[in-house]
Order: structure tokens, then sequence, then C-alpha cells
């Protein structure tokens, strides 16, 4: 089964955030990214991840369908496909090579 791009997306964060903070003073110290940068990266993946929702909110306004953000995340506006949302997918990018990546997000 398929996973969905938006639960791949937050699983993979969390285990990069995972990562930042069992390894963070090592990766601090053996190059220049610092783990607070790491860990506030996590965090505007997340809200880029919303705000693909509101953005979606509002262009699907546009279109006369006036589906919610929320509606929209639960793919129930029958005018976005989740798994088809631009910014979602240049999400995905980096971990193309991840055994749950769905070819069809590249």
């Amino acid at each position: 089964m398929l996973m969905d791009i938006v639960k791949f997306l937050r699983a993979r964060i969390a285990e990069d955030e995972a990562g930042v903070n069992t390894y963070g003073a090592a990766i601090a110290a053996s190059s220049d990214h610092d783990q607070r940068r790491l860990i506030a990266e996590c965090a505007a993946k997340r809200q880029l991840i919303d705000l693909a929702f509101e953005h979606e909110e509002s262009i699907d306004g546009e279109m006369g369908c006036c589906c919610s953000a929320e509606r929209i995340r639960n793919g129930k506006c029958p005018n976005v496909k989740v798994n088809e949302i631009p910014l979602l997918l240049l999400l995905a990018q980096p971990y193309v090579a991840h055994r749950d990546f769905d070819p069809a997000w590249s």
C-alpha cells in the first residue's frame, strides 16, 4: 500500500529531528551545521506542509469549490489531489531513496 505524501513527509521530518537530537552534538562539532538550525529546518518544513494546504484552499476558493484547508488535507476536496500538491512534491524530493517514497511524487 502506498503511503500518503503528508504522512510520508511528517515521518521523514520526525526521523530527521530525532537524528538531530541524537547526534546533534557530533554534527555541530564536526561540521558547520548547527543543531538549532537543523531543528528550525524541521519546524519550517512542518509549517510549509500546513502552508501548502492554506494555499490550495485559496486556489480552490477561486475555482468556486471553496473547500477548507482541513477538507483538502483530509482528501475530501474533489478538485485537489493531496499527492499532487506541488509544494509537497518538492518537499518529498530529498527523500527519493527512501523505501516508502512513491515514484509518482517525482
